[in-house]
């Protein structure tokens, strides 16, 4: 597994437990990954 694809499993898995928060969380995520690629 990947580091990006860790990620966008992580991220979806907070997204199930806390809602309000993965705006922030899918947010940095995807920016980060932007500076990635």
């Amino acid at each position: 597994m990947t580091s990006k694809e860790n990620k966008d499993q992580i991220v979806k898995t907070l997204a199930e437990y806390q809602p309000d928060r993965i705006g922030i969380f899918g947010s940095y995520a995807r920016n980060e990954n932007r500076n990635s690629d």
